[in-house]
């Protein structure tokens, strides 16, 4: 195993990727390494400065993510109320996400989990620009630490609209879906998701796992507890 570990959960909002991840961390946690869980940044002027220099230098190091910018929104979703503001926010905070990741690991990090990372990112903007899974693979393997593991954390689609409803999780652009298309809109993203970990896994150091939550706590923390162990034990 490399000396540093990032691990990605992926899913759609309700699945329970921040549940899972803050279980995946307790159960890495006091085994003499530096694991972290990806939170907000509250960060001093000089943090701010450092994720722009980065970002900067992704542009110039990877043009192809320079493409990004460029690409303008296309295909069925781009006339539904918000749709530009999510498309733009999404492209924005990809860029944001690398460089924050790459600031992260400098600081002296182990294992980094984040609930909240690239790939979903890039999932939804090449959903929305019409654009298909080889394309987000390209992206994603430009970007992406080289020793990686990411964890697709799958739910019914109705439970996981149900979850995202009670914990009132306000996405603009998706809430003004009619329900049909909302539905429609989870299926299509979980397809696309489970399409390109499986091509991510096909490259060296990065390996896909997907993981049930359906409401079962015990059964995801199980789950959760022997890939925390497999880390463990490859390290």
């Amino acid at each position: 195993m490399a000396d540093t570990l990032y691990i990605e959960l992926i899913g759609l909002p309700g699945n329970g990727k921040t549940v899972a991840g803050h279980r995946l961390e307790q159960h890495l946690a006091n085994k003499a390494l530096n694991v972290a869980l990806r939170k907000p940044l509250m960060s001093p002027l000089s943090v701010k400065l450092a994720i722009i220099f980065r970002i900067l230098g992704l542009v110039i190091t990877k043009p192809a993510t320079l493409k990004l910018w460029f690409i303008l929104m296309n295909g069925k979703y781009q006339h539904v109320t918000n749709a530009k503001f999510a498309y733009h926010k999404v492209r924005n905070r990809f860029f944001i996400e690398v460089a924050v990741i790459d600031y992260l690991f400098k600081q002296g990090l182990d294992i980094l989990i984040n609930d909240e990372g690239v790939i979903g990112k890039v999932c939804v903007f090449c959903l929305l620009s019409g654009h298909d899974e080889h394309f987000a693979v390209k992206i994603l393997t430009e970007v992406l630490p080289c020793n990686l593991m990411i964890i697709n954390v799958e739910a019914d689609t109705q439970i996981a609209l149900r979850r995202k409803q009670e914990r009132k999780i306000e996405l603009p652009f998706f809430d003004d879906m009619s329900s049909e298309m909302r539905e429609h809109f989870y299926e299509e993203n979980q397809l696309f998701y489970k399409n390109v970990c499986e091509q991510l896994a096909q490259t060296e150091n990065i390996t896909s796992l997907a993981i049930p939550n359906n409401g079962n706590i015990g059964a995801l923390n199980s789950t959760l507890a022997k890939i925390a162990k497999s880390i463990i034990e490859a390290i």
